[in-house]
């Protein structure tokens, strides 16, 4: 037996509820069922339908309008341990940092991962299709990838990288980027 979808189970109970093969109080149970399942399709479509926003919203967060660092797309804030604390989650070029101004630790639930994750989508970041900008060789890879603790910082920071891309290392990169920014949207080649 196949799997019924939604709709084909509204179809099912409002034919039922109209057949006069069936009993009275089955065609009143059938009715109120078809009833029941189309707002719940109304429902399922309503919740289709909410922004990332509105999700940061119910969650208690506040999307912060203006830029507060250099190239950020988004920022929402929320106050946590009873405000002594405030939690960021920012969208740069493709990632997504919650950071909290303390030393506390929060732990992501599955509704804030789905509003990171809405939030991407809106953005166009989960484009699979998506081009890398920054083209590296496996040496500069590698070189980059080495020290996670370095991916916060800019290119042009590093007097070692920098030396490397004056002899042709490089080549594509820019020294603005931050380390972590130029991972995440690089391919390796040959």
């Amino acid at each position: 037996m196949s799997k019924m979808t939604l709709d084909a189970a509204i179809i099912h109970a409002k034919e039922l509820s109209e057949s006069q093969l069936v009993c009275k109080d089955c065609r009143e149970e059938h009715k109120q069922l078809a009833e029941w399942l189309e707002e719940l399709k109304r429902n399922k479509d309503k919740e289709c339908e909410t922004s990332a926003r509105e999700m940061f919203e119910e969650l208690g967060f506040r999307k912060c309008d203006g830029v507060y660092r250099e190239d950020e797309t988004l920022l929402y804030e929320k106050n946590i341990c009873d405000g002594r604390d405030v939690l960021m989650v920012r969208f740069l070029h493709g990632m997504v940092r919650v950071t909290e101004l303390a030393s506390y630790v929060y732990n992501i639930d599955g509704k804030l991962m789905n509003a990171i994750y809405k939030q991407m989508e809106e953005l166009g970041w989960l484009d699979s299709e998506r081009k890398a900008i920054y083209h590296l060789t496996q040496f500069e890879y590698d070189l980059l990838n080495e020290n996670k603790e370095i991916h916060e910082w800019y290119f042009k920071c590093f007097d070692e990288l920098m030396r490397l891309k004056k002899q042709g290392h490089f080549r594509d990169v820019n020294i603005e980027k931050q380390i972590g920014e130029i991972l995440l949207n690089c391919e390796v080649i040959k």
